[in-house]
């Protein structure tokens, strides 16, 4: 008998459902087919669902730790919008400086326009000189500019009269330099900026006072030529003064200057024009020098005047350079003569 009649009819006889005792009663005795065990089958869907819900809950507290504790990945359009970020940040930093320098160098041109020429002159000096440690262009007495300051060239004499000079160009705001190496006698190009010659050589004081000093040491480019000849004693016995064209410092530190053929005599703050005339009408260029009555300019003293050219030995001096000897006594004995400091070279 299906066991759902079995319980209906054992109901309706005794007025009560069926114990346990007796469904193993009724499925000994044949009267139900059914497995009785079927009573059994809510405690085991309760321990099936007991598990299930375990198992969920498990794996909801693993999800929980999951989104509290590890780190949340970035999706892709955030780690794009930081990579852009992070390379327009770069771009900045890296243009930044550009722009910084680009604003500078106009100022710097402005500048360097309204500069003088013998200051652009020492300026162009002090650059090449740092370009090319070897030359000799800041220890020359005289410098000069031939051609125009934006396409020219710098010349100089060293102390062996021998003429040096350096091709310069400036296109905007870059000077190139060009010239000829002293070692391999090659041509040998180098560039800089206008920016960078005022950084270096006119932003303290101190280097604008080198500036100057270096700039006073510019001369037009016939002057240049000038110096560079021999001291000539026929012209000079003659009144023409032009070989000995220039500045010439004595050892106790006053100067004569001969320009536009006048001599003047510098000590301190004071210049005295001297007044040159031949002492006598006998040669003394023959004897290898050639000395003139120099006077004050307004007074009735006087002194002699020697001109000694290179290669004349006298009084231990340095025969290798002109000299000029401003004293009364000239011969063998003048170098045991405090006056000999006023030697001029």
């Amino acid at each position: 008998m299906d066991k759902k009649k079995w319980e209906q009819s054992f109901k309706a006889i005794n007025d009560r459902t069926p114990s346990e005792d007796d469904d193993q009663k009724a499925l000994l005795d044949g009267l139900v087919t059914e497995d009785i065990t079927e009573h059994k089958k809510p405690k085991k869907k309760t321990i099936i669902l007991g598990s299930i819900f375990s198992g969920l809950f498990l794996i909801v507290i693993a999800i929980l730790l999951i989104v509290f504790f590890y780190p949340k990945p970035k999706n892709d359009s955030s780690l794009t919008a930081s990579n852009h970020k992070i390379s327009y940040g770069s771009m900045i930093d890296s243009n930044s400086p550009q722009e910084g320098k680009s604003d500078h160098v106009p100022s710097a041109l402005a500048a360097w326009k309204a500069l003088t020429l013998n200051q652009q002159i020492a300026l162009l000096a002090q650059s090449y000189a740092k370009l090319n440690p070897r030359t000799t262009i800041l220890t020359a007495d005289y410098l000069a500019m031939t051609g125009n300051i934006n396409d020219g060239a710098i010349e100089w004499y060293d102390s062996n009269k021998i003429i040096h000079k350096v091709n310069v160009k400036i296109n905007q705001a870059t000077v190139t330099y060009s010239y000829i190496n002293a070692e391999s006698w090659e041509t040998e190009e180098q560039t800089t900026k206008i920016d960078t010659l005022f950084a270096d050589y006119f932003e303290t004081s101190t280097a604008k006072q080198t500036t100057k000093e270096i700039s006073s040491r510019v001369v037009d480019s016939a002057t240049l030529a000038s110096l560079s000849t021999e001291m000539d004693l026929e012209q000079i016995a003659q009144g023409d003064y032009s070989s000995v064209h220039g500045t010439w410092k004595t050892l106790e530190g006053r100067t004569l200057i001969f320009e536009n053929n006048q001599c003047y005599i510098v000590e301190g703050e004071k210049k005295t024009k001297l007044v040159l005339n031949a002492l006598s009408t006998d040669s003394q260029q023959d004897q290898g020098f050639l000395t003139v009555n120099s006077q004050p300019e307004g007074t009735p003293a006087g002194a002699g005047l020697s001109f000694i050219p290179k290669g004349y030995d006298w009084a231990d001096t340095d025969k290798a350079k002109p000299r000029i000897w401003l004293s009364n006594t000239f011969g063998p004995s003048a170098h045991h003569l405090p006056e000999r400091q006023k030697l001029a070279v």
